[in-house]
């Protein structure tokens, strides 16, 4: 009765065709969210040389990003298009706190990298922040973000639309409507724009200081070992900068949305179609939990030897052998190339004869340019004789 209802009043996301392209999007940024996330967790835990400060900081991201996924990517896609939330009033509640938790460790948590990679390089003589002052900051990141997403708790409840069955979860601030927008925009400063300008501070001061340390190692360092340093350093400050932007990139449009959505600032296309919309730019923020392994992938190389150690020794091996096979496929066909080029013995011959016909014409015209004075005296009478034949000869020669 529900979906009749929905698709009267034309919301695509009660159709089947579409709800099965969200579902099939969803099911893959979930599998290969939890994947990417765990070879992280089993690299960082398995490997002693990657359990560095910043690693800490990346292996508590990868565990909120689990968290999303098995909460935020589930509930979230499945009450958009089922519409009734049939989870009981406890999830009701719980699951937004969850993933409001997560989404601001998340932010909390680039914030702290930025910070330590500033350290690092601002300070690169002083002690830097250690293990037991990473599990601080992130337990303190952890009970900040939970006491920020804390009046969730209190304000989703089960509410009953008229003419429709069964009880749908939403946020209900009444008779204190005001202060959901209030909490909106703390919570827009909190999220985004205090670490989006801690990060930008950063990570501006962290190029500024690299830019100054080229110019003055530049005499005292070799260029190339000054330019190895330069590009490991850049390599993962790159990966860090790259991870802020694919979080902020993922998340600013659900952000947007539901901030307008607070102040009844929603255009009235989108208004009209707001399941639609909702699940769009949720589906874009599901996103930020694939983009951190693939960059760790491809950005860091101990993380990248990492993930290819986690592969069992038997795929490994066969993956080796058949490298090994490519590669002599690869060398006979170069060997056959060379034989191709390789000239056979009546072309040596025929190369050879050319070679004595030519060397035999070039005798015999160096033996026409003799001088006279090489010539027997016996022989003059002959040579005044011959004294406009030589004179031609000589001719041609010049």
């Amino acid at each position: 009765m529900n979906l009749i209802l929905w698709t009267l009043r034309r919301d695509p996301t009660a159709r089947l065709p579409v709800a099965a392209l969200f579902a099939s999007f969803y099911i893959l940024i979930i599998l290969i969210g939890i994947l990417g996330n765990v070879c992280v967790l089993l690299a960082i835990s398995r490997t002693k040389s990657l359990q560095t400060v910043s690693n800490l900081f990346i292996f508590a991201l990868s565990c909120s990003d689990i968290v999303v996924c098995f909460i935020s990517a589930t509930f979230t896609p499945f009450t958009a298009f089922y519409k009734v939330w049939v989870f009981g009033p406890i999830l009701c509640s719980l699951v937004p706190f969850i993933a409001g938790t997560s989404l601001c460790f998340s932010a909390f948590t680039l914030a702290a990298i930025s910070v330590d990679r500033f350290l690092l390089i601002r300070f690169p003589l002083n002690n830097q922040l250690r293990h037991k002052h990473a599990f601080f900051t992130i337990l303190l990141i952890s009970l900040l973000s939970m006491i920020l997403s804390l009046p969730m708790l209190f304000t989703q409840k089960l509410v009953k639309m008229e003419g429709y069955c069964g009880e749908f979860c939403f946020e209900h601030w009444s008779p204190y409507e005001r202060l959901r927008e209030v909490y909106g925009t703390v919570l827009l400063i909190v999220q985004f724009v205090i670490p989006l300008s801690i990060i930008t501070f950063c990570y501006t001061g962290i190029s500024v200081r690299l830019n100054k340390s080229v110019l003055l190692r530049r005499k005292k360092m070799g260029i190339y070992h000054q330019k190895i340093a330069n590009q490991r350093r850049q390599r993962t400050n790159r990966m860090f900068i790259l991870m802020f932007f694919a979080f902020i990139l993922s998340w600013v449009w659900t952000v947007v949305f539901n901030i307008l959505r607070d102040f009844g600032l929603l255009p009235e296309f989108i208004a009209e179609q707001e399941f639609l919309y909702g699940v769009i730019t949720h589906a874009i923020a599901m996103t930020s939990t694939v983009w951190n392994p693939i960059l760790y992938a491809l950005l860091n190389m101990q993380l990248r030897n990492a993930f290819v150690n986690l592969i069992p020794i038997k795929i490994r091996k066969w993956l080796s052998k058949e490298k090994l096979v490519a590669a002599n496929i690869g060398i006979a066909a170069e060997k056959s190339l060379n034989k191709l080029l390789v000239p056979t013995p009546s072309a040596i011959y025929i190369y050879s004869s050319n070679n004595k016909k030519e060397n035999n014409l070039q005798s015999r015209r160096a033996s026409s340019c003799l001088l006279p004075s090489q010539q027997n005296k016996n022989e003059e009478n002959f040579l005044k004789s011959g004294e406009e034949l030589f004179s031609s000869t000589s001719d041609i020669q010049l």
